[in-house]
C-alpha cells in the first residue's frame, strides 16, 4: 500500500476544523458512551428489578417510591436457574445495557420509549429464556447470542407462533418426565391438551395428594398455579399464558361444570366472565401473535457496534423470509370491539342516571358519615375488627338515616361482594364504587380518552366558557416525548362535565382526610376503602376497570350465548365515540372527530373511525355494522337504522339458504358479511333525502349489487 504524504497548515482554523470532523464522525459511530443512569431509571441498572419513573411518581420518606413502574428479571430458565443467577450474570449484564441503551440512544430506535419498555423488555426476555434450552445448543453463558443464525431464529419465530411460551419452554415434555417421576405412570395421550379421561383421573389423585389444590372463594376447587409451576420447576409468567390455562383447565371438574367452553378465569373478580373471556377450543387451536418481536429484534442487533462482542452479524438474518412466514402464520390481531348498540346504549342511559340523579345524594352521604367517623376517631385500624365494625355502623346508621329519603341505602360498609344482594340495598362504599364507574363512563364515552390521560387528569381540569359551554384540558398520550406530556382542551358536554365535578368532590373529600400536596392535584384521588381509611391514592388502570366492570354488573348487561358480560373499558368507549361520530356525521366529522379524539396526525384518526374507504380497517367495521343491524332486525327491535335492512336480511337468508340468521354461525356470517363488503357486493352508504318540511335527512342504506 502507497502511503499517502499530507501536509497540513497547523494554523487554529485547521485545528478546530479537524476537531469538528473527527468528533462528527465519532459521534456517527459511537451509539452511547454514558454511565448507564438515567432520570427515568430509579435504580441501578444491573438490580434484579428495574424501578421506572411515571410523571406521577412520588417519593416517599423512608426513601420508596410511588406510582411506578417495575420491571423483573428474575426468570426461571429451561435448565432450572435464573436469569439473574450468578453463572447467567453476564449474560443478564450484557441484556440490560443492550436494553438501556435502545431506550436512551435516540440514534438506535428514535420512536422506543419509556412507554415501551414493557412490550421491549417481555418480547427479548422470552427470546433469551429460549436461547438456554439445552437442544437449541447456542451456549449463551459463554458465547453470548454469537452463536445465533437464521436457521436458530426462524425456530424461535415457528415455535412461538405455534405454542408460545408453552412450546418455548417445552412444557409438554417436561410435564410429562416430571409426571412420570411423580406418580410412576407414563401419560397415555402424547397430546397434553386432550388428555384421556384415565390421564386425568390420575393426574387428579396424584396432584391431590401433592397437595395442588386450593379453594376459590366461591367454594371451587382449582390447581394453586404457583405451587404447580414451582413443583414442575416453570418460569412464573406462564401463569399468565391462556394455554396454560386450558392445559390445566382438564383437572379442574368444578370449573368445569360452570362451563364445558369458555375459559373461566380461576378468580372470578365479577358476577360472571367477561366478554373477552376466550372459549378453550379457541385457545388451544389459536397461534400466537408475534408482530412485535422481529421489530424489536432488529433494534435490538442495531447495538451491535456496542456489543461487538455479545451479537451475531445482522447481514446473515434474511428478515423478508421470517417476516413473510409471521405474516401468513400468525394469530391475527383482533381490534378493538365495537360495543353492541344495544349494549352502549343501556350503558350510557345508566351512567347518565346515575351521574345526574344519584350522584349529588351519594356524594352528600359519603361526606356526612366520612366527618362523623372522623370527628369520632374511627377512620383507624382498631383491633379487634369485628368490634371496630360493628362501632362504624352504629356511628354511621344515625347519619344515612338522613339520607335515606334521598337514596337507598342498605348499610355503611360491606366486606364481600353480594351482587344481587346489592341491587336492593347497596351499602354506602358501594354505592361511591358505582357512581366512580357512571362518571369513568360518562367522560369516556362523550370525550374520547385514553385511560392513561383519565388517569392523569388533573383537578382543574375543568373550564367554563360563556357561551361556550364547558371544556376539558387533559394531557394527550401519544403526543408527548419522554414522559412529558402537552395539554390541550376540548369541548365536553354539561353531563361530562358534571361527572368530573363528582369526581372533584370525592378528591375534596379525600384531601380534607388525607392531605397529600403532589397527588391531590390529579382528578381522581380518592381514600382507600378497607380496615384504614387513613391512606389515598391516585387511581390506577386497575382501579378504573374494576368500576367500569361493578357497573355493568349492577345495571346487568347482558350475557351472551356463552353466558359471558360485556365489562366495557375506556379503549371500547373511546372507539364506540369515534365510530358512532363517524356513522352521524360522515365525511363532514373527519376533522372534528381528529381534534376531539387527540389525534395530531390525521392518519391516525382513521385507524379508528376506519375512514380508508379501500382499507381492511373499513371493511371491518361496516361487516360489523351490518352484522348488527341484522341482528336487530331479526329481534324486532326498532333501533336499526339501515333503511333497507329487511332486503339485506334476505340476501343474507336465501344465500346461506336458512330462514333466520340464528340457523348462521356468528362467525360464519361476519366472515361472509367481509367477503361481500371487501368484493363490492355490498357497500354501506350515507345519503341525504330532502323532505319539505324537516329539511335534510341523513339516511344510511346498504347497495346490494
Amino acid at each position: 500500500m502507497r502511503k499517502l504524504s499530507v501536509q497540513l497548515d497547523w494554523s487554529q482554523a485547521d485545528v478546530v476544523s479537524i476537531q469538528q470532523y473527527l468528533a462528527g464522525y465519532d459521534s456517527g459511530i459511537t451509539i452511547y458512551s454514558g454511565d448507564f443512569i438515567a432520570d427515568w431509571l430509579l435504580s441501578g441498572i444491573h438490580e434484579s428489578k428495574w424501578i421506572i419513573k411515571t410523571v406521577k411518581t412520588v417519593k416517599r420518606a423512608d426513601g420508596s417510591y410511588k406510582y411506578v413502574r417495575t420491571i423483573n428479571w428474575n426468570r426461571r430458565l429451561p435448565d432450572g436457574t435464573f436469569l439473574d443467577s450468578p453463572q447467567n450474570r453476564d449474560f443478564l449484564d450484557f441484556l440490560q445495557k443492550a436494553i438501556f441503551v435502545i431506550v436512551e440512544s435516540t440514534s438506535i430506535a428514535p420512536n422506543v420509549s419509556v412507554s415501551s419498555l414493557p412490550g421491549l423488555v417481555n418480547n427479548l426476555l422470552s427470546f433469551a429464556q429460549w436461547c438456554f434450552r439445552k437442544d437449541i445448543n447456542l451456549c449463551p453463558r459463554s458465547e453470548f447470542l454469537r452463536k445465533l443464525t437464521q436457521e436458530r431464529l426462524f425456530r424461535y419465530v415457528r415455535e412461538k407462533i405455534r405454542g408460545g411460551i408453552m412450546e418455548l419452554f417445552g412444557v409438554a415434555e417436561i410435564f410429562k418426565a416430571r409426571f412420570f417421576e411423580m406418580s410412576g405412570t407414563a401419560l397415555i395421550s402424547d397430546d397434553i391438551y386432550h388428555l384421556t379421561s384415565a390421564d386425568i383421573t390420575e393426574a387428579i389423585r396424584v396432584f391431590k395428594s401433592k397437595g395442588f389444590y386450593r379453594k376459590t372463594k366461591f367454594g371451587d376447587s382449582v390447581i394453586d398455579r404457583m405451587q404447580f409451576v414451582e413443583a414442575f420447576e416453570l418460569p412464573q409468567q406462564i401463569t399468565h399464558s391462556d394455554k396454560f390455562s386450558a392445559f390445566l383447565r382438564q383437572f379442574e371438574p368444578d370449573l368445569l361444570r360452570k362451563s364445558q367452553e369458555v375459559l373461566v378465569p380461576v378468580t372470578l373478580e365479577y358476577e360472571f366472565p367477561g366478554h373477552t373471556t376466550p372459549l378453550i377450543s379457541e385457545v388451544i387451536a389459536n397461534k400466537e401473535n408475534i408482530k412485535q418481536f422481529l421489530g424489536y429484534f432488529k433494534i435490538f442487533l442495531s447495538t451491535k457496534k456496542l456489543f461487538h462482542r455479545e451479537l451475531p452479524d445482522s447481514e446473515q438474518f434474511r428478515f423478508e423470509e421470517i417476516h413473510t412466514y409471521i405474516q401468513n402464520n400468525q394469530l391475527q390481531i383482533k381490534h378493538t370491539p365495537w360495543i353492541p348498540l344495544p349494549v352502549c346504549l343501556q350503558i350510557i342511559n345508566s351512567s347518565v342516571d346515575w351521574v345526574l340523579n344519584k350522584g349529588e345524594a351519594i356524594i352528600s352521604a359519603m361526606v356526612d358519615a366520612f366527618d362523623t367517623l372522623h370527628n369520632e376517631g374511627l377512620l383507624v385500624i382498631e383491633k379487634p375488627f369485628t368490634q371496630l365494625y360493628k362501632k362504624r355502623e352504629i356511628v354511621v346508621e344515625n347519619v344515612l338515616q338522613r339520607h335515606r329519603k334521598k337514596i337507598e341505602i342498605g348499610s355503611f360498609d360491606y366486606h364481600g361482594r353480594d351482587v344481587e344482594l346489592f341491587r336492593s340495598k347497596p351499602p354506602l362504599t358501594y354505592l361511591i364504587d358505582i357512581l366512580q364507574g357512571a362518571c369513568f363512563i360518562i367522560i369516556a364515552s362523550m370525550k374520547p380518552i385514553r385511560v392513561n390521560e383519565l388517569t392523569s387528569l388533573k383537578y382543574d381540569c375543568l373550564y367554563f366558557k360563556d357561551n361556550d359551554g364547558f371544556w376539558l384540558m387533559q394531557d394527550i398520550e401519544k403526543s408527548g416525548i419522554r414522559g412529558i406530556l402537552p395539554e390541550d382542551a376540548k369541548p365536553i358536554p354539561r353531563v361530562a362535565a358534571r361527572a368530573i365535578v363528582l369526581l372533584q368532590e370525592m378528591n375534596k373529600h379525600a384531601r380534607k382526610h388525607v392531605p397529600s400536596k403532589k397527588e391531590e392535584q390529579y382528578l381522581l384521588y380518592g381514600i382507600h376503602y378497607g380496615f384504614d381509611w387513613t391512606s389515598a391514592s391516585i387511581a390506577d388502570h386497575e382501579f378504573i376497570r374494576s368500576r367500569l366492570s361493578y357497573f355493568c354488573d349492577h345495571i346487568e348487561v347482558p350475557l351472551d350465548e356463552y353466558g359471558r358480560r360485556w365489562y366495557v373499558n375506556t379503549h371500547e368507549l373511546r372507539k364506540s365515540f369515534l365510530l358512532n361520530f363517524f356513522w352521524t356525521f360522515k365525511f363532514s366529522s373527519l376533522d372534528s372527530a381528529r381534534w376531539m379524539a387527540g389525534h395530531t396526525n390525521p392518519d391516525h384518526i382513521f385507524e379508528y373511525i376506519q375512514d380508508n374507504f379501500e382499507g381492511q380497517e373499513m371493511v371491518e367495521v361496516e361487516s360489523e355494522y351490518a352484522y348488527q343491524q341484522l341482528r336487530l332486525f331479526k329481534d324486532g327491535n326498532n333501533l336499526s337504522d339501515i333503511s333497507n335492512i329487511e332486503d339485506v336480511y334476505d340476501e343474507v337468508c336465501n344465500q346461506f339458504k336458512v330462514n333466520s340468521i340464528s340457523e348462521i354461525k356468528e362467525d360464519e356470517l361476519k366472515q361472509w358479511l367481509e367477503i361481500q363488503i371487501e368484493s363490492g357486493h355490498f357497500e354501506v352508504t350515507v345519503f341525504g333525502i330532502e323532505n319539505v318540511d324537516e329539511g335534510l335527512k341523513v339516511d344510511i342504506a346498504i347497495k346490494i349489487s
